[in-house]
């Protein structure tokens, strides 16, 4: 059963871009060091094959694709998603890739924090404080069962779809159109030494 929740607004981390983020490649792919502080782009930064300001296409993704480095880009463009588990959990091994469609000034929003299984000790290891807080029809029986039909024992994360959709339908039902906010930012940025957060866009 859907919930109505009151209204929230959201905060998106960005990447440092040394090009204002406007679809392009940074002026500068090497220098940007800023951007390469985020782990899951600088292992995969290759500057030898990145070119530096010019237009982000399908065929030269930058690796900051996946952190929202493109979130002012006036391009639309699609881009493959490997599920999380196939290398993981051998039941997901022969999932294909799904493809995500990024409209223009888009970006992809994932609340982590409300998909977390907050453990509340032995007595009950799938315990959702999301749901919990908010009254969810959150059902922690249908996480014990995935744990014992697909081998998830000690995940942190929310499994069973239903319980997924209930979560995920609150959190984004919480967003309301011209009326949320949204602040993006860094918090790495060459304008803060002890790498505060610093917001570089708010948008309804």
């Amino acid at each position: 059963m859907s919930k109505s929740l009151p209204i929230k607004h959201l905060s998106a981390r960005v990447p440092w871009h040394d090009n204002k983020w406007n679809g392009k490649t940074c002026c500068s792919v090497l220098d940007n060091s800023f951007c390469r502080i985020l782990p899951r782009v600088d292992a995969t930064k290759n500057p030898d094959t990145e070119s530096s300001d010019k237009t982000i296409t399908e065929e030269n993704f930058p690796p900051c694709i996946s952190e929202k480095g493109t979130f002012l880009s006036p391009n639309s463009y699609t881009r493959e998603l490997t599920h999380a588990w196939t290398k993981i959990n051998p039941m997901f091994k022969d999932f294909k890739p799904g493809i995500y469609f990024h409209k223009p000034y888009s970006f992809n929003a994932v609340p982590f924090l409300w998909m977390m299984k907050n453990k509340g000790g032995d007595d009950n290891p799938h315990f959702s404080e999301k749901a919990h807080v908010f009254e969810l029809d959150y059902d922690a029986d249908l996480e014990q069962e995935v744990d014992e039909n697909l081998g998830f024992e000690g995940n942190i994360w929310v499994q069973h779809p239903a319980n997924q959709k209930i979560l995920l339908d609150a959190f984004f039902g919480c967003l309301k159109k011209r009326q949320s906010l949204i602040f993006f930012y860094c918090k790495d940025t060459p304008f803060s030494e002890p790498n505060e957060r610093v917001i570089v866009g708010v948008a309804k």
